[in-house]
């Protein structure tokens, strides 16, 4: 859904800011005009296709403002007076002041014609909109959100070197109509493919439970990954499979890309369970369709990041003590040590008569040192073996296996995993698991040659088998569990194993076209795409791209070996010459002494300086505006201070006088890549435009 001005309910392109930037005549600096007004050898052979100065001045005036926005302007004497003496002073055209005047139009337009001709440019024509505008109806398919569509016809303008239409003409005949077609094919969609069944399940989201719209309640996300926080979820879960079946079978159909997909399931936050109600256009499925993908592959992120959680923390609780039972052993040897020494002295002491039983010498030395205590000390005398650390660490994932089973089959359960790269043992293994948690048998009973074993590390087999007195190994079943949970997490970690309902633990190739359809609309796909470089032919395009690198690494070997580089120091040796970074100067102190007389501000007060300066906040458009919205600069500049702090919104909202809903609410509605995006452009560009920016260029160049 488009965002709207607030006063006659159009739709709301660019901010006054933005369209001013775009289409306004440009007020250059000094320095701009010496780049844009200093014209090259051809264009000066144009400029002197008119005979008088004045003539002369103007046309370099309307040919670098065209070279600065690509635009041809309408104007006025007094607003571009100092611009055409300036002019006049560097081409040394000598016209006085009062001898500039607008030419007649039919100068301007010979100009113009000029102008366009020698860039290659056009205006726009009735086939050229009708053209833009089918390229924004394909890209509608791929964003709905306005800022994509404009940068895509930008992007066509500037390629197809098209002036630019009327600002009206971008909002209401290009991308308004546009969005609405695009509105208009997913109703049209829905009313085909949506049955009155599935209907009566997506109706279900409104009804109220405990006093709240089901769809508010199923909008919650947990703030922890706690046991109580994922059996929510997994309730969740339950509610939201039968409406994800419907949302899998109907948004293929409506081929909507992932974009699109999270663009309208945002709609679900920005409208609010009642305002969701009272719409009557059928696009409201829509947004319940897409959210109930979305808020799946959310639960399954959740669920999953709660298994590696659990996994790491049982992983770590056991080398910990393992680690202590270490260091514990290691101690208690280095005691034994010195009571065995003692030992070994009754066989070389004179105290002990020679007639003496051995028995006796043996109770001797195990009132000194028990027998295990002593036979282990043996042992390592004569072979200097250590304690088994592993050992230990499996001992301690038996006596927390019951804990352990409790929780992982319970989140596990459910989640469907794949692996991207070809079929693995580990998997078999999985989904034995997951069907013995969804049963709730107890893995026990479960003859163990029924197991899946290939995927066990020949490393660990000695840990996870046990010898019975007829001589056979025993799988032990609570560690082959524990270790199936080990293995999964580091599966997930390296992607070898991934669950394609979710959102950080799906593969590069869920996000992609698949194989099968790319290859068999590949030339309509690159068509739609708009993208000239994928037109291009790979060979050539490489060819292109290794001349443009090897023509830099030229240029910065043709630097080094001329001296030009101070960084860099050559030493010849003959014929070879080798070269070596210069040693940098000693640092100066980190902050200079100035800074410790400026007082302390606080992060709000930096915002509110900034936006002061720049404006920057204006940047911060709501997601959709079909009304006016009041942003409060004070909830906005919060959200930024919680996620560029990482403190969070919720931890924010503890800390200050902000309820952690309203910043919530705010964040999604406001903070979203184009904003973030355009705010800091507009903070680097009030920055450039400094005067102290230039001071920190670097041999007077700008970085």
């Amino acid at each position: 859904m488009p965002p709207l001005t607030s006063d006659n309910k159009r739709l709301r392109v660019l901010d006054p800011q933005d369209r001013a930037a775009l289409y306004d005549r440009p007020v250059f600096t000094a320095e701009e005009r010496e780049g844009y007004f200093t014209p090259t050898p051809p264009e000066r052979v144009l400029m002197e296709t008119f005979t008088e100065p004045p003539l002369q001045a103007f046309f370099i005036l309307l040919l670098g403002y065209f070279k600065a926005k690509q635009r041809l302007f309408t104007v006025t004497l007094p607003e571009v007076l100092p611009d055409l003496q300036w002019i006049s002073d560097h081409l040394d055209l000598r016209v006085p002041p009062e001898s500039f005047r607008i030419p007649h139009a039919k100068t301007i337009h010979q100009q113009r014609k000029h102008i366009l001709t020698f860039t290659g440019y056009r205006r726009c024509q009735p086939a050229d909109r009708q053209q833009a505008f089918q390229i924004a109806l394909q890209a509608a398919r791929v964003s709905p959100k306005v800022p994509y569509l404009l940068r895509i016809l930008l992007r066509h303008f500037a390629t197809a070197k098209i002036i630019l239409p009327a600002y009206t003409t971008l909002q209401e005949s290009l991308i308004g109509k546009a969005l609405t077609a695009e509105e208009h094919r997913l109703e049209t969609l829905l009313t085909q493919h949506l049955t009155p069944a599935d209907r009566d399940q997506l109706a279900l989201l409104f009804d109220r439970d405990a006093g709240r719209y089901r769809v508010t309640l199923l909008r919650q996300v947990p703030r922890t990954l706690g046991p109580r926080a994922l059996a929510r979820e997994r309730k969740r879960a339950a509610q939201l499979h039968p409406l994800d079946a419907i949302a899998l079978r109907i948004l293929p159909l409506l081929a909507l890309s992932p974009d699109a997909q999270i663009a309208y399931a945002g709609m679900v936050s920005y409208y609010g369970a009642a305002g969701l109600h009272r719409l009557t256009t059928d696009l409201v499925n829509v947004y319940l369709l897409c959210f109930v993908r979305q808020r799946t592959r959310r639960l399954h992120d959740h669920l999953l990041s709660g298994v590696m959680r659990e996994v790491k923390a049982f992983q770590d609780d056991a080398k910990a003590h393992a680690q202590e039972r270490v260091v514990a052993y290691r101690l208690q040897r280095s005691r034994d040590m010195a009571q065995a020494g003692r030992i070994l002295q009754l066989f070389t002491t004179n105290t002990v008569v020679a007639t003496t039983p051995f028995v006796h010498v043996q109770a001797q030395a195990f009132a000194m040192l028990d027998r295990d205590r002593l036979d282990r000390i043996a042992q390592y005398i004569a072979t200097g073996a250590d304690c088994d650390e592993t050992a230990f660490f499996w001992e301690r994932i038996d006596a927390r296996a019951t804990t352990i089973k409790r929780r992982l089959r319970r989140l596990l359960a459910g989640i469907t995993l794949v692996a991207p790269y070809g079929h693995t043992p580990l998997l078999d293994a999985v989904h034995h698991i997951q069907r013995l948690g969804v049963g709730d048998r107890s893995f026990t009973k479960t003859h163990a040659k029924t197991l899946p074993t290939r995927w066990i590390p020949v490393r660990l087999k000695r840990y996870l088998y046990t010898q019975t007195p007829t001589d056979t190994a025993r799988l032990v079943l609570d560690r082959y569990e524990a270790l199936l949970y080990l293995q999964l997490r580091a599966a997930l970690e390296a992607g070898e194993l991934v669950c394609p309902d979710s959102i950080r633990f799906r593969s590069l190739e869920d996000d992609l076209i698949p194989l099968a359809e790319w290859q068999a609309n590949k030339a309509t796909l690159i068509t739609e795409a708009n993208l000239p470089t994928l037109r291009l032919p790979i060979r050539e395009h490489l060819t292109d791209l290794e001349q443009e690198l090897e023509a830099q690494f030229a240029r910065v070997n043709g630097r080094i070996a001329a001296g030009e580089n101070p960084a860099i120091q050559i030493t010849q040796h003959g014929t070879t010459r080798t070269w070596t970074l210069t040693t940098p100067p000693p640092r100066e102190q980190l902050n200079h002494r100035i800074y410790e007389r400026l007082p302390q501000a606080s992060l709000i007060q930096v915002l509110a300086a900034v936006h002061t300066a720049c404006g920057f906040m204006h940047d911060f458009d709501h997601m959709l505006g079909r009304a006016h919205h009041q942003r409060d600069d004070r909830v906005v500049m919060a959200c930024l201070i919680a996620w560029g702090t990482n403190v969070g919104l919720h931890r924010m909202g503890e800390m200050s006088d902000i309820p952690p809903s309203t910043l919530v609410r705010t964040s999604g509605s406001y903070l979203r890549l184009e904003t973030l995006q355009a705010a800091s452009t507009r903070i680097i560009n009030t920055l450039a435009a400094m005067p102290l920016f230039r001071s920190y260029d670097i041999d007077g160049q700008r970085h």
